[in-house]
């Protein structure tokens, strides 16, 4: 039997290689010497597919990506795009990008499902591990924003795995329902904290009951990953389930007696700690309640605000204070009627010696 489970691991193995071969045939030796001296460069390199530099040293002739860009065929191009090393594929995609004859999205619409992985040099932003696909992607969105429907379409509904997928899905207003099991799988698919965010924010839209739990026990776990906007979902989908994620948060940023020990807490998690805040003071006062009333009146009276400077400390506070003033303008209820009283001194003095001098 064990013998029976090796050869299955071999014929397998054996198999997908194939298969990939099958799918991306040329070497290096199937192109002309003066291009494979340059593509030779790129896969030695092992990635950056991004830099438009010469990777060898003290070189005067034609750095790489101006050569391809200069001295390369589209049928050349086309040949690297099924080229066996990923970072070639993904080279050929950028530079046939600029061929403004060229049917991309015909070809892109043929790639999608290449999931190689290769590293992306984004410059000052670092480096990323990304699919070949999720590349092509960007490198097609650099050259023009806009994608037709049945493109996205295909990406959302055959490729959900790929990061664009979640970007479209989040552009969408009000998704359709044949997103609906396609948008369930990508919240256990999710790669990346924000992803995972963005695939929530799109299933709370369809408001189904049978979902609130299982959106809140995500949210209730998650939401110190999440860097932009954690608590938009319930903001624009508030539901009386999730009001105690922004309690859990509450706990976690007013823990302390003084206003130092609250900015220790603040600044425990100090990524987007500022949108974080302001993100949870807009999901707050939309329960238009007595329970965000009294969290809100805690905020005001302990200043459990996030300061920036210790220095303009008085300053930023009374920016605080106007700014939530505003909030609960937006929000006003029978709840709010005592905090806006509370703070309206404070935002109409604010205003006076800042908002309007701007204004002057």
């Amino acid at each position: 039997m064990q013998y029976v489970l090796r050869f299955a691991v071999i014929i397998i193995v054996f198999s997908s290689c194939n298969s990939y071969k099958a799918k991306y045939p040329y070497s290096l030796n199937d192109f002309k010497p003066e291009l494979r001296k340059h593509l030779e460069k790129i896969v030695q390199n092992g990635g950056r597919c991004d830099d438009d530099i010469d990777y060898g040293e003290n070189n005067s002739s034609e750095n790489t990506y101006s050569y391809l860009k200069n001295n390369t065929s589209v049928s050349h191009l086309e040949k690297l795009i099924n080229a066996e090393h990923p970072i070639l594929r993904a080279y050929g995609f950028k530079v046939l990008c600029n061929k403004d004859s060229f049917d991309i999205d015909n070809l892109l619409l043929h790639h999608l499902d290449d999931t190689a992985t290769i590293i992306w040099c984004k410059g000052e932003w670092g480096e990323d591990l990304i699919y070949v696909s999720d590349y092509f992607l960007v490198r097609r969105m650099i050259k023009n924003k806009i994608l037709n429907k049945s493109l996205k379409d295909e990406v959302i509904i055959n490729h959900s795995y790929l990061r664009k997928a979640y970007q479209f899905i989040s552009e969408v207003d009000k998704p359709e329902e044949k997103y609906y099991p396609i948008i369930k799988k990508m919240i256990k698919k999710a790669r990346q904290s924000e992803d995972l965010n963005t695939a929530l924010y799109a299933l709370s839209t369809y408001k189904k009951k049978e979902d609130i739990s299982f959106i809140t026990e995500e949210l209730f776990a998650n939401w110190r990953r999440f860097e932009d906007e954690p608590f938009k979902l319930i903001k624009d989908n508030p539901d009386t389930a999730y009001f105690k994620i922004l309690e859990r948060y509450f706990r976690y940023i007013s823990y302390g007696t003084t206003e130092a020990d609250i900015q220790v807490s603040f600044y425990r998690s100090p990524d987007n700690i500022f949108k974080k805040y302001d993100s949870f003071l807009e999901a707050l006062t939309s329960y238009k309640n007595k329970p965000s009333a009294e969290i809100l009146a805690q905020i005001i009276n302990r200043k459990i605000f996030p300061v920036e400077s210790i220095r303009d400390r008085i300053t930023e506070l009374n920016w605080r204070k106007n700014e939530l003033y505003d909030i609960l303008l937006r929000n006003s209820c029978a709840a709010y009627k005592t905090l806006l009283a509370q703070l309206k001194p404070f935002a109409d003095a604010y205003k006076r010696k800042h908002v309007l001098l701007v204004s002057e």
